[in-house]
């Protein structure tokens, strides 16, 4: 039994475990301090013990910050195994913990009687009592941080049920203390905090680094970095603790003492939520610096956190809105009943609240500040609604759920869209942009074409979408034309360039880059070109309403289903909805290009679009890269790592290879989303040997294992064509792709490869071995496949670009744009009819 406990103990699970378990036992505790000053004090006592307790809150926001940098680069350096400037941080950091600690009290000794007589205190006394606290609270967080960082969580959480147990004891034997009960409670909080850092003392020294090395010569280079996170996260911790507690601060200041007395149990109510909630949110610093250290996003582990903290906040927020006269007689007794009126409201801002914290604090661990920052934008918006509007505590109680709903919605935008602060550098840089003459704008001579598109060809996320784009694009410059191709960065990229004879303008991103896309259009690009290609990559950018020129669409393929795999609702409902409803009301009029004959039919029966020209694919192969076949069976993926490609279904189908032919082996070119879960595939399977990951490569690296490969694999759920197909069957390699659309215009079924059923790995696994086994039929098909390639060349496909143009161009008219927006309601439901 004994093993087994020390097992439970010794596990990966047992610190975070024992400090959720710590911080529930501190929260009881808190809880029952509370209970027994409520009970203890007078209703007028109990209010200014509200406002100490705020106090606390507010000064921890600056050790909170010490604590989390000095935990989140403890944990980076030991993990990186970078003891140097391990020591160099934590030297400055101590010293700084007791700079703050002693400049903290000076300011505060110095403010004793303003802010007295400001809440209504009527002696200083309490104040300097309050006071002795601050130094020691700094340097706990100190030697916390230092806990935290080496993943040491057992160690923090006695810790915490010190400061709580000793904070708790002090107030339930103050009848025998020659003190006023009033004194008693204020005095708990600085002894208790004395309480905790001694013991951390005795705790932390053998966590500290040993000083076997001199100061480093970069040190100030060395932490720049962590005064910036530092300052960032200062702002994150104080936003958070704004919010809930400056409220009541105001609240005091507004209201008269019953009010005040009634507002301090419902932020009390709250913020048992909110910590009960979300006390294991601090672990993520450590645990996803200590992921980034080892080149991993920590991802896996926030989610694990979110689901957790999500349903722990969940739980007791229905306990507080389904039985909140139980929990709150459980909780306070019958005298926290007169908050009950507005704890649904309140209650789902806190739940609301530690969401936003949980989103915040993971960016924060990965440097990216700009959650921290709305969180403080959005407390201080809080704090301004509040003293505008505070007619009644119900109007209070709005202002407060209102703020965090608008607050929560903000950052699971920016979660969603990857949104940074250098996102916002990077826009308004843009914006700047647009009052200037733009390099990739020129007056040539010919018809002058612009191409919108998502990405292009030096996007670290591009595709066979962007090769298609920039072949066409070259090949028609060839011709005569004049084509500029505006796309989003990557911020890897210059914004301007030219490729191939191609303009190539760089702008937004992700999302954001169809917003520039019409802003640029409409100030700066309007009546320079004689015809748009608008390229749908699931959505368009829907130029026919902002433009007067004529529009050809250009579709890959058909996104529904990729959406609703790739994508959560409501945005996946968004995206469902702009292409099969809107996107055919607004181009119905165009000519409409697809890919295959497979995206043809799916334009027509599922978005009601007429397909006007099918312009597949082309292929061009250096052909001094092509090298002969590898002497041990490789097969090889090529393209983006997504979710819907389905790449686990061939490594798994490669697992039941290797059964057979132990010595085969499987390339993975391409990079991706999906790029951390496939390596932890491949780890879990015990493949690491056999399965490489090359990222993202080069056109001549391309070729040369295109065509060393015994095959490649296209699992994908769908595509519009397929263009690694072709490059594979140009290299004389055969191809075994979903029978899904688009592949199945790519692959020549016996010609040029073989299809299976998707999500088949079984089927999948079984073409491989046979077609590796059978060496007469595997040459035969690589001889077939390289002739079934000759019949595709961008030459051909831009010829036929160039005759859709011109007659596009032949048969069009000047397009109005001041489209209403009643006019296109209307014909958005008559489009439907």
């Amino acid at each position: 039994m004994s093993k087994k406990f020390l097992k439970v103990f010794n596990s990966p699970f047992s610190g975070p475990l024992f400090f959720w378990s710590a911080s529930m036992f501190a929260n009881f505790l808190n809880w029952l301090f509370n209970l027994h000053a409520g009970r203890l004090l007078t209703k007028e006592d109990f209010a200014i013990l509200t406002v100490f307790l705020s106090f606390q809150y507010l000064v921890t926001v600056p050790a909170n910050a010490l604590l989390t940098t000095v935990s989140r680069f403890a944990a980076y350096y030991h993990e990186k195994a970078e003891h140097k400037k391990y020591f160099d941080f934590f030297r400055q950091y101590w010293w700084l913990s007791w700079v703050l600690g002693v400049l903290s009290l000076t300011i505060f000794t110095i403010l004793l009687n303003p802010l007295s007589s400001f809440f209504g205190i009527s002696s200083p006394y309490f104040m300097g009592i309050f006071s002795l606290l601050l130094t020691p609270l700094f340097l706990l967080s100190f030697e916390k941080g230092v806990l935290f960082g080496r993943l040491a969580f057992i160690w923090v959480g006695i810790l915490i049920i010190t400061e709580a147990l000793v904070k708790y004891l002090f107030l339930f034997f103050s009848a025998s203390l020659p003190f006023k009960p009033l004194e008693v409670a204020v005095g708990s909080l600085p002894i208790s905090i004395f309480a905790a850092w001694f013991i951390s003392l005795l705790i932390a020294r053998s966590f500290h680094p040993i000083s076997a090395y001199k100061p480093s010569p970069e040190k100030k280079e060395n932490l720049f970095d962590t005064y910036k996170f530092l300052s960032n996260s200062l702002f994150a911790t104080l936003g958070t603790v704004l919010i809930y507690s400056l409220d009541v601060l105001l609240v005091k200041h507004f209201f008269n003492v019953s009010d005040a007395g009634i507002y301090a149990t419902l932020s009390l109510l709250g913020k048992i939520l909110y910590f009960g909630a979300g006390s294991l949110i601090g672990i993520l610093i450590p645990l996803t610096a200590r992921s980034l250290a080892q080149n991993s996003s920590g991802r896996k582990g926030f989610i694990t956190l979110l689901s957790i903290v999500s349903a722990a906040g969940a739980f007791l927020l229905s306990l507080y809105i389904f039985a909140p006269h139980f929990i709150v007689n459980l909780l306070l007794t019958q005298k926290g009943f007169v908050a009950i009126e507005y704890l649904n409201r309140y209650s789902l801002a806190m739940f609301l609240l530690v969401l936003s914290t949980c989103f915040s604090t993971y960016n924060l661990a990965k440097k990216n500040y700009f959650p921290s920052r709305l969180i403080i934008l959005f407390a201080l918006i809080q704090a301004g609604l509040i003293t505008l509007y505070h007619n009644s505590l119900s109007q209070v109680v709005d202002v407060v759920l209102r703020t965090n709903i608008l607050l929560f919605a903000a950052i699971l935008v920016t979660e969603v869209l990857n949104f940074s602060s250098d996102t916002l550098k990077n826009n308004f840089s843009q914006l700047i942009d647009l009052f200037r003459s733009d390099k990739a704008v020129t007056n040539s001579s010919g018809k002058k074409i612009l191409i919108f598109n998502w990405r292009d060809t030096k996007h670290l996320l591009s595709g066979g979408a962007e090769v298609y784009i920039q072949e066409i694009a070259t090949n028609l410059v060839q011709k005569g034309y004049s084509v500029t191709v505006f796309t989003s960065n990557d911020q890897r990229n210059p914004k301007y360039e030219t490729i191939g004879g191609v303009n190539i303008i760089r702008r937004g991103g992700f999302v954001t880059v169809y917003i520039w896309a019409f802003l640029y259009y409409v100030l700066k690009l309007r009546g320079k070109f004689n015809l748009i290609i608008d390229c749908e990559n699931g959505i368009p950018f829907f130029t026919p309403l902002y433009s007067n020129i004529p529009v050809i669409l250009l579709v890959h393929h058909v996104h529904q289903d990729v959406f609703f795999s790739s994508l959560v609702p409501p945005f996946s409902w968004i995206a469902n909805f702009l292409e099969s409803f809107f996107m055919p009301s607004v181009y119905k009029k165009q000519n409409v290009v697809a890919v295959s004959n497979s995206t043809a039919e799916e334009l027509k029966n599922e978005v009601g679009l007429k397909v006007t020209s099918i312009i597949t694919n082309g292929v061009k192969i250096d052909g001094a890269a092509v090298i002969k076949k590898s002497a041990k069976p490789t097969i090889i993926y090529l393209g983006r790592l997504k979710k819907y490609k389905n790449i686990d279904v061939l490594i798994h189908a490669f697992s039941n290879l290797l059964k057979e032919l132990p010595e085969a082996r499987l390339i993975i070119a391409g990079e991706g989303d999906q790029k951390e879960k496939l390596e932890r595939l491949v780890t879990d399977l015990n493949l690491k040997t056999k399965i490489e990951f090359t990222g993202k490569i080069s056109e001549k690296r391309k070729t040369r294992l295109l065509s060393s490969a015994w095959a490649m694999v296209q699992p994908s759920s769908q595509e519009g064509w397929g263009i690694t197909c072709l490059e594979a069957n140009a290299c004389k390699t055969p191809v075994i792709a979903s029978n899904v659309s688009g592949l199945k215009d790519a692959v020549k079924e016996g010609i040029s490869g073989y299809l299976f059923d998707q999500g088949n790995s079984i089927q999948l696994s079984n073409i491989l071995k046979n077609l590796i086994l059978d060496t007469k039929k595997r040459k035969a098909l690589e001889k077939s496949s390289k002739r079934w390639s000759q019949h595709f060349s961008w030459q051909k496909q831009a010829q036929k670009f160039d005759l859709l143009i011109s007659q596009t161009l032949q048969d069009s008219r000047p397009q109005k744009t001041n489209i209403s927006l009643s006019n296109l309601f209307r014909k958005l439901i008559l489009s439907r009819i």
